[in-house]
């Protein structure tokens, strides 16, 4: 099983060469299956209690058809969102980040909303 291309990152890389060698949330490119991007958004936020509470995206990219919202429920927790690219609409609109959200070097290729 090939490691994805990502420092640190224990996920298996996708087969196909448009990945280029990184996995489902690492991998630069919009042909990544949807429901296999959730899958592992939702391990992130399902793991966080057993990661200091931490929701470590950094590195992810959001593909142009994945619904952002779906990441409401990981703002109950410390949020690392370094390095993303999110290439659809953000909107957090009417939500508490409980804790910390660090967008550092993040890239908003279409609108973000926040209020």
């Amino acid at each position: 099983m090939k490691k994805c291309a990502l420092s640190g990152c224990e996920r298996q890389a996708l087969a196909d060469p448009q990945a280029q060698g990184c996995c489902i949330l690492h991998a630069p490119w919009d042909g990544k299956d949807l429901s296999a991007f959730q899958a592992a958004i939702d391990e992130i936020i399902q793991n966080a209690p057993a990661n200091n509470n931490i929701c470590d995206f950094s590195g992810c990219y959001f593909p142009k058809d994945y619904d952002c919202k779906d990441l409401e429920k990981a703002l109950k927790f410390n949020c690392q969102f370094i390095r993303v690219h999110f290439y659809n609409e953000v909107r957090f609109g009417q939500v508490e980040f409980s804790w910390d959200a660090n967008f550092s070097l993040a890239k908003f290729h279409s609108n973000a909303y926040f209020w």
